[in-house]
């Protein structure tokens, strides 16, 4: 198991249950097979499109925005959140 792996376990295991079901749905589409629009998927429930519109109003609004530094994602090296 590499750096990446092991900082992507430790982080979600501090996830909560709620937000660890929307990773691993998240996760299971990307590995999906079918070609779905990723917007559309977004939008097919309330629920989604309500976080999808929200999380782009924070970030429109630099709301709970993360600091990353390129070469530090590179080397596996994660801020601290």
């Amino acid at each position: 198991m590499n750096n990446i792996e092991k900082e992507f376990i430790y982080e979600f295991e501090k996830l909560s249950s709620e937000k660890k079901e929307e990773v691993i749905d998240f996760i299971a589409f990307l590995n999906s097979k079918e070609k779905e629009d990723a917007t559309e998927y977004l939008f097919s429930t309330e629920a989604n499109k309500k976080y999808l519109i929200q999380s782009i109003e924070e970030v429109e609004n630099e709301e709970d925005l993360i600091e990353v530094n390129l070469e530090d994602l590179k080397k596996g090296i994660f801020p601290k959140i």
